[in-house]
């Protein structure tokens, strides 16, 4: 299956958070594989067009994982606008991204920092 990354570059927690995800995915679960990794730096209309961007290239995508939620929003938005599945999964949790889980448009989301 393929996934893609949205990412925050140089902000420490988020590189993390993303190095991890994708090394344990390359560990565990050879056969995902990574095609499409963008920077959308926490802002939700960069991750929309990222995330739009990401499925027309990649019209398999199955999974995103983004470090934090304000990007969250924006790939939920790009992926309904595409009428695509996309599992989506984040760090931080917010109100907004609280109501998308239970919308079902968010598969899974953690709060690192509880």
């Amino acid at each position: 299956a393929e996934y893609g990354v949205l990412e925050n570059p140089g902000q420490s927690n988020h590189d993390l958070r993303v190095t991890a995800f994708i090394d344990y995915l390359a560990k565990n679960y050879p056969k995902m594989k990574l095609v499409g990794r963008q920077a959308s730096n926490q802002d939700a209309n960069v991750a929309n067009k990222a995330v739009a961007s990401m499925l027309q290239a990649n019209p398999n995508l199955k999974a995103l994982w983004i470090p934090e939620a304000g990007s969250a929003e924006g790939a939920v938005a790009a992926v309904l606008e595409a009428k695509a599945k996309v599992l989506i999964m984040h760090a931080d949790i917010t109100p907004a991204t609280l109501e998308q889980i239970k919308a079902g448009n968010i598969h899974m989301a953690l709060s690192p920092n509880q």
